[in-house]
């Protein structure tokens, strides 16, 4: 998901990428995981698994919680600048990318947090 945000007379750009394949992976583990519900009446309830079988393998879903994870993590960040909590482009600063799509955090991450980092002597 790409977007523009006016800052300081300009345009921001903004890219946050829905990670479908890690979301199928959880998705997939989730379903051979089991919890207790909640019991009726007393005892300790009834097994039942983290994720239905149903969704193993469905990438379809995946896609659909991928997206729905964004749209609560951008909803929560914009919430936070409208509350004057944060700057929208504070809040949203790891997913401020270039003209070439590549993200802040991308780019920190390949230079290895080059000036960010605090090395200790020896180490």
């Amino acid at each position: 998901m790409c977007f523009k945000i006016g800052v300081n007379d300009g345009l921001v750009s903004f890219r946050l990428a829905a990670k479908v394949d890690h979301v199928l992976a959880m998705l997939n583990a989730q379903t051979e995981n089991w919890r207790r519900s909640k019991p009726r009446g007393g005892g300790r309830g009834e097994k039942v698994r983290l994720v239905p079988k149903r969704f193993r393998g469905d990438r379809d879903q995946a896609g659909r919680v991928a997206w729905r994870i964004l749209l609560d993590c951008l909803r929560a960040q914009l919430t936070m600048a409208a509350l004057g909590q944060a700057k929208v482009q504070e809040a949203l600063l790891p997913w401020l990318c270039d003209a070439g799509g590549t993200t802040l955090f991308e780019f920190m991450e390949k230079t290895n947090y080059r000036g960010l980092i605090e090395y200790k002597e020896g180490a």
